[in-house]
């Protein structure tokens, strides 16, 4: 599934997109089970594992730098792909929160990497 991050195509990607609702439970005398109350939602929290293939055999320093730069930028990004693009209706906005570059033995051309996202929605503090 495609995805861009920002102005980077991100390559080869798998994508995987988590939400938790906070639910307060009351247990109530003389009933059986509990009565739920909605507080509220969570984040959506991405996941996004990729691999970078060079296909003339040199290191993907290029890609590994993209990537990373948008990592860098402290900021908001703009994530489009068919799956976030279901549930980000609002401004598609994420932060990434961390990211790893796990190790790849014995070969120079390939890059594996992992990241982590939340969505991002912009609101309007309104002080009287």
């Amino acid at each position: 599934m495609p995805v861009k991050l920002g102005e980077v195509n991100l390559p080869n990607p798998v994508i995987k997109v988590t939400n938790k609702k906070t639910i307060v439970e009351s247990v109530l005398v003389g009933r059986i089970g509990t009565v739920k109350e909605l507080i509220g939602q969570e984040d959506y929290k991405i996941n996004i594992k990729g691999i970078i293939i060079i296909e003339n055999n040199s290191y993907p320093e290029a890609e590994i730098t993209a990537i990373h730069e948008l990592y860098s930028k402290n900021t908001n990004l703009t994530i489009s792909s068919a799956l976030t693009d279901i549930f980000l209706t609002d401004n598609n906005s994420v932060v990434i929160t961390d990211i790893s570059w796990p190790e790849m033995a014995g070969i120079q051309n390939v890059k594996t990497f992992e990241m982590n996202l939340v969505s991002d929605r912009a609101f309007e503090l309104i002080i009287k």
